[in-house]
């Protein structure tokens, strides 16, 4: 077969791949190939009216503070990411040795955004400190560290009409490797972290897939698999916000 012909046959294939792709309840699997077979069922759909927000440029907790202020938006709170910034314990910092403070109490970053850590608790007390100097406009709302919910929980406050914070990283819909820092805190305690966590805001789900918001407003459609992947291998943090 000549070089050309062989090409010319391999874009056909990526192409065949990747409209069978968009379309729901089709399975993947050319022949001949040693791609798995992927099986999409968009029925059973639940989705909230979120409306996706775009945080950038990113800084130290951009993602999870843009989750954050698309589900307040949902709930009637108008508050852009950079002003709820401002609620949030930020510790800038371009090194992580000895003696920088806990991501489990303050968010840990480059000013830049190129490498952050935070957990669940830091979000937790930003949303509480906004809801505590605006308490007639967010109207005895809580937010809650639900940290450690399974996808059927998780799945469940979507059913209540609740979005989630969720932590994660994923490109396309492949979960990544993160690589884990080590440091002992200003407390003296010793933590290992999660490079660079990518949080989303979950707002719906179908029989295959966990519906996601970005935060650069977009939404995502991420296999079930894949989503728990990335999710556990950042500890399964969450943060409801009701």
């Amino acid at each position: 077969m000549k070089k050309k012909s062989l090409i010319a046959m391999l874009l056909s294939v990526c192409l065949l791949t990747t409209a069978c792709s968009n379309t729901p309840g089709n399975t993947i699997n050319p022949e001949d190939s040693s791609l798995p077979v992927i099986e999409i069922d968009r029925g059973g759909e639940v989705l909230l009216e979120v409306k996706g927000v775009d945080g950038r440029p990113f800084v130290p907790g951009g993602s999870a503070i843009t989750a954050a202020s698309a589900i307040l938006g949902y709930y009637g709170i108008s508050i852009k990411p950079a002003d709820l910034r401002a609620y949030a314990d930020i510790e800038e910092s371009t090194s992580y040795v000895d003696g920088t403070p806990s991501p489990w109490k303050m968010i840990v970053g480059n000013p830049k955004g190129t490498l952050s850590f935070y957990y669940a608790p830091p979000i937790v007390n930003m949303i509480n400190k906004y809801y505590n100097d605006y308490p007639s406009k967010c109207k005895g709302r809580t937010v809650k560290d639900v940290s450690g919910s399974d996808l059927t929980t998780l799945k469940g406050y979507i059913d209540n009409k609740k979005p989630v914070i969720v932590w994660g990283t994923i490109t396309g819909n492949a979960a990544v490797v993160v690589d884990e820092y080590c440091w002992v805190t200003d407390e003296g305690e010793e933590v290992q972290c999660k490079m660079s966590p990518r949080c989303y805001a979950m707002i719906g789900y179908n029989n295959s897939e966990v519906i996601l918001v970005s935060d650069n407003g977009k939404t995502l459609n991420v296999m079930n698999e894949t989503f728990t992947e990335m999710y556990e291998s950042m500890e399964s943090q969450a943060v409801l916000i009701e």
